[in-house]
């Protein structure tokens, strides 16, 4: 597995638009560059987000995260392993990247318990994408509208089949990975230009299929770590 690899990671969020009440669905699209190390069965993930998008359907209104965004957040590492099973035509393998929680302009003691702030002046909080104002900032146009300053806490584990090169059996040569990711996430606005986006409404993350087609990640082996060019950001419905 150890070598330079291309990471798409998508997931799915269902929630309420806000004094509609209608119920809106977001597709979230991760493009993640990892280099892989290995010993054994052992893996680290060594990765840095290249781009995030997320779609609203309908599309009453769309999240755009700016440039500044996406290049604050840093160069992280996850660990990971390989899993084989014998089976009557030779060896399989998975992957499996265990429970991993990410913070973003937040930190917190222990993420697994510790609820985020609600105020931009707590200490916790932290300007990181150095736009001169507390927590990542995103734009949402259409309705309802507005500029955000946010915090966030999520936290996934992925398991997935490894594709072997044919001509060499061994999860060295792992041509591709691909499989279901289950994940959470919390996120505390804490300024806004429009105070309507600070209704508490329902969200919740749906029930997957099978095969996932909902929360899923798909990785592709690279010769080189370098971001493509980031995806058209979408725009709300007329």
């Amino acid at each position: 597995m150890r070598g330079n690899w291309r990471i798409e990671h998508f997931t799915t969020l269902r929630s309420e638009l806000p004094v509609l009440l209608e119920e809106i669905e977001t597709q979230v699209q991760a493009t993640i560059l990892a280099e892989v190390t290995q010993e054994g069965a052992e893996l680290w993930l060594h990765h840095q987000i290249c781009d995030v998008t997320m779609t609203n359907t309908p599309g009453y209104n769309q999240t755009i995260l700016p440039d500044l965004f996406i290049s604050s957040l840093p160069l992280k590492t996850r660990r990971a392993r390989l899993i084989k099973e014998r089976i009557d035509s030779g060896d399989r393998y998975e992957l499996l990247a265990p429970l991993w929680y990410d913070l973003r302009s937040v930190e917190l003691d222990d993420p697994s318990v510790d609820p985020l702030p609600s105020v931009s002046s707590d200490p916790r909080v932290f300007d990181q994408d150095r736009d001169g104002l507390a927590g990542l900032s995103a734009k949402l146009v259409g309705f309802p509208d507005g500029e955000v300053g946010l915090i966030q806490k999520s936290w996934d584990e992925w398991r997935g089949s490894i594709e072997l090169d044919p001509e060499r059996e061994s999860a060295l040569y792992a041509q591709s990975v691909g499989g279901a990711v289950s994940w959470g996430q919390e996120q505390q606005i804490i300024e806004t230009t429009n105070e309507v986006l600070l209704i508490d409404v329902r969200r919740w993350i749906p029930e997957e299929t099978s095969p996932p087609t909902l929360h899923y990640f798909e990785m592709e082996r690279i010769e080189t770590l370098s971001c493509p060019p980031r995806r058209p950001a979408p725009r709300p419905s007329q």
